[in-house]
């Protein structure tokens, strides 16, 4: 191999690991997750769906090395168009399109919960036509940390 392949393979490699998370393989990074929102927006605007937004938030999972687990038990729930991308060292976020009402959201939540393995703390939220990604991340982010507030009193 020459050097400039060798150069471009590496830059391809830094380029991959801007993107993905090196542990996981899921997509890491704000842009993209912010691109994958506004796609989801985008199609609520068409379609008459909403989208929900699910953070989890487990610092446990490094501590014992389950965090590969818990995201393959994810993948496993996801349906074609839904994305997982981690956001944080113990974050993760689940974005799942075409939702027809709130309680289809929420038994998504309750599955995800049960089939993680792990006690994880969940926000949830859910966008239609009128929401901006950058905001319904931040309700989502905001959804969470209430969360993390109240389980701790």
């Amino acid at each position: 191999m020459s050097s400039v392949e060798l150069a471009q393979l590496g830059i391809e490699w830094t380029r991959y690991g801007s993107l993905f998370d090196q542990a996981t393989g899921l997509p890491s990074g704000w842009g993209f997750l912010f691109d994958r929102l506004e796609v989801a927006l985008a199609r609520t605007r068409r379609t008459g769906t909403l989208v929900a937004l699910f953070v989890l938030d487990e610092p446990r999972l490094f501590i014992e090395h389950r965090f590969d687990d818990v995201v393959s038990s994810l993948r496993a729930q996801l349906r074609a168009g839904d994305t997982i991308a981690r956001i944080g060292e113990h974050r993760l976020v689940v974005l799942c399109t075409d939702i027809l009402r709130d309680a289809e959201a929420a038994q998504l939540a309750r599955q995800m919960l049960s089939d993680a393995g792990v006690m994880c703390t969940l926000g949830v939220v859910l966008g239609g036509p009128d929401d901006e990604s950058d905001q319904l991340l931040a309700r989502g982010i905001a959804a969470l940390t209430q969360r993390i507030n109240s389980d701790d009193l």
